[in-house]
């Protein structure tokens, strides 16, 4: 009898071991918190998931204010005194995690929030992302390292944030507001002083209200265990497929997807492949005969940092009762990975599909990478054939755009001078037309960026696309996409082209304190997209001059350069303050008429003749050590005079001012410049004294 009780609760224990592990359908559910279950006010004592940063005042505020699909919510407000709030996730160390819940920020303010590695103490924190939510519908994911993406979001509704997070495989990846911003590696880590600090624990997130301006509300939090990623279900686990070919696979299912999840959370599950071309040529995937109901995407990079190279939804039109298969081709290059996912946005069922490829150049006006190159004129479209569309007002985001379902013409225009573009199928077009203009790099949809766009803008109750005073400048490559979303009739369509008013700006700089680069001395500004333009010294006199036109009625920045990375750092303690913004640029302002710029000394605001003390003086009384250094620099100084105001700056190679110290009435001493926080790399230290200045080379390690 013992032992069948004996066997019983073996069985018993067996079978809830058995029923305790998770699966896609049924993952285990860790926290599932709607708020509804509290009391007004602080949440900190009434929940064993909800906590404070040590040392802080006060918790989440359980309001009323806004309820996503009920009544409460967590309120984190800028204005109360001392809050700073923590999600307990339990310490996770190994496993396979969905976290996800829904912000909701009014108008005018922001949120923040962060990914805690392990428990914070009151003094330190270590963490795995940052995450603003700024006014103005802009979003920044900063990682380890400094890298950031950008994103946006809704004010004053209700949107999800989805963070995955597999621990044993060192992934991560974050959804927000349907879309995929980024994935990474989930152990990367950084303290709050900005050092690298790896960690593959899953411990808190942080919401803070950096100040008055971030008031901002939380709902519906669930913490899901889910199950390890088997073969196809994430781009980690993708199926390498060798050579092109007919392929299936059985379903859709768990979480792999999630790049476009429109409406209901659709489009998360998904299945994977991977293919390497050994040349150079067109790659398509085709799902059309299969008669099921799919998405098919195509992605370049790796699965830390997967660029969306194309993405189709119904453009298969068969007659055979798959109208809603898809169809898809890529410009793609040999010895590159190249990802292929199917996303259950409509069914889930597996079918077969076909990857293809063709050793063939681009065919013009196919591809963004293929555009037509043309000048203002008109340009007849006998028909649109391009199976590669990138259309939409929202890159990447193509709930929202038209790629889904479109083929497309492309076109590039290069503008000799800054002026308004023009485009328009009024007069000759019977057809219902769209186009877009882009900027960038056509290698992946990430890597663009919308300019404008147009659809029925002739004449009311023509469907025909018209759009003037397109602002572009000298030099770019506008790159503009004619789609057939709506129609496929032949049509004829004008680029035009107006310039800018513009001035002559004569540009002036004395060298005569500098040793002049080899290359030659340069003049970058926002004109120029802060490119290099050269400036001559006809006369051998050490000045250096360029003669530009730029925009009337405009205000226009700029700095010198001693060869073509020799940026200036600007000192403005001599004379008045010529500079202007976070990076201390120059400017001028140009109205109606021309303008000839007095000449000032490279690195100054003021001649040359105004500076004081020596270079040659204040280079020899100046020692540093160690070089490398870690921690700390020491600076030593022996004039042979007092020196009123001495300076010490140092920047990065971006021209980041990063220290600055001043000594006042010193002629000789010490001093150690602390290194703490900084990421190894070269740095220059900018010395000036009394209107002389002088730089050294300093390097982090």
């Amino acid at each position: 009898m013992k032992k069948h009780y004996v066997l019983s609760i073996l069985f018993l224990f067996t079978a809830f071991v058995l029923q305790a592990q998770p699966t896609c359908d049924d993952p285990l559910v860790e926290i599932s918190d709607d708020i509804e279950s509290y009391a007004a006010g602080d949440v900190t004592m009434q929940s064993p998931h909800w906590d404070v940063w040590p040392g802080a005042a006060t918790g989440g505020i359980v309001s009323s204010d806004f309820g996503s699909a009920s009544v409460n919510s967590i309120k984190i407000d800028g204005n109360l005194s001392g809050q700073d709030v923590l999600l307990l996730l339990g310490e996770k160390t190994s496993g396979h995690y969905l976290l996800q819940f829904q912000l909701y920020i009014p108008s005018g303010n922001n949120a923040y929030l962060n990914l805690q590695h392990e428990m914070p103490t009151a003094s330190a924190g270590f963490w795995a992302f940052d995450l603003y939510f700024n006014d103005g519908n802009q979003g920044v994911l900063t990682l380890p390292g400094g890298e950031t993406t950008n994103f946006t979001f809704p004010h004053d509704s209700w949107f999800k944030v989805h963070l995955l997070a597999d621990i044993d495989n060192d992934q991560a990846r974050l959804i927000v507001n349907q879309y995929t911003v980024d994935s990474w590696a989930f152990s990367s880590g950084f303290t709050n002083g900005g050092a690298d600090y790896p960690s593959s624990t899953l411990s808190a997130v942080n919401f803070y209200p950096i100040d008055g301006s971030y008031v901002f509300y939380i709902d519906n939090v669930q913490l899901w265990e889910i199950p390890a990623p088997e073969q196809g279900q994430y781009c980690y686990t993708a199926v390498e497929l060798a050579e092109p070919g007919f392929y299936n696979f059985s379903g859709l299912d768990c979480f792999g997807a999630g790049y476009d999840l429109t409406a209901a959370d659709g489009a998360f599950a998904g299945y994977w492949f991977s293919y390497t071309p050994a040349e150079d040529g067109i790659m398509y995937i085709s799902s059309c005969g299969g008669g099921v109901d799919s998405r098919g995407w195509i992605f370049s990079g790796d699965c830390r940092n997967i660029q969306t190279v194309g993405v189709n939804d119904d453009l298969c039109d068969t007659g055979l009762g798959d109208d809603y298969a898809s169809y898809r081709e890529a410009v793609v290059t040999a010895g590159t990975t190249y990802y292929i996912m199917w996303d259950d946005v409509w069914e889930s069922v597996g079918f077969g599909f076909e990857l293809g490829f063709n050793a063939v150049e681009p065919e013009d006006g196919e591809f963004c990478q293929s555009a037509f190159p043309i000048t203002p004129g008109e340009f007849e479209i006998l028909e649109i054939t391009g199976n590669s569309a990138v259309a939409g007002p929202n890159i990447n985001n193509t709930s929202s755009s038209t790629t889904n379902y479109s083929q497309s013409k492309w076109y590039r225009y290069i503008p000799t001078a800054d002026g308004y573009m023009s485009i328009s199928a009024c007069d000759f077009a019977a057809s219902d037309t769209h186009f877009f203009v882009y900027t960038g790099d056509c290698s992946s949809f990430q890597g663009l960026t919308l300019v404008a766009q147009n659809d029925n803008g002739c004449a009311p109750g023509e469907l025909t696309s018209s759009l003037d005073s397109i602002e572009v400048q000298a030099g770019t490559a506008y790159l503009i996409e004619w789609i057939d979303r709506w129609d496929d009739e032949p049509f004829i369509w004008t680029l035009g082209f107006e310039p800018f008013a513009a001035s002559t700006v004569t540009f002036s700089v004395d060298m005569q304190l500098e040793d002049v680069d080899p290359a030659g001395v340069f003049i970058a500004g926002a004109f120029s997209g802060f490119q290099n333009l050269p400036m001559s010294d006809n006369d051998g006199d050490g000045v250096y001059t360029a003669e530009l036109q730029l925009n009337n009625n405009a205000t226009h920045t700029y700095k010198f350069k001693n060869g073509p990375d020799g940026w200036e750092n600007i000192d403005t303690s001599i004379g008045d303050n010529c500079t202007t913004g976070d990076f201390g640029d120059r400017f001028v302002e140009v109205a109606e008429a021309d303008v000839v710029l007095d000449g000032v000394c490279f690195g100054y605001c003021v001649s040359c003749a105004t500076v004081d003390v020596t270079e040659a003086a204040l280079e020899s009384g100046i020692d540093i050590f160690p070089n490398p250094a870690s921690s700390l620099l020491n600076l030593h100084c022996d004039f042979e005079e007092t020196i009123n105001t001495f300076d010490i700056r140092l920047f990065d190679a971006l021209g980041r001012q990063h220290r600055y110290l001043q000594w006042n009435d010193i002629q000789s001493g010490a001093l150690q410049i602390s290194l703490e926080g900084l990421p190894a790399g070269a740095y220059l230290l900018q010395l000036t004294a009394d209107g002389a200045r002088t730089a050294r080379t300093v390097i982090v390690k």
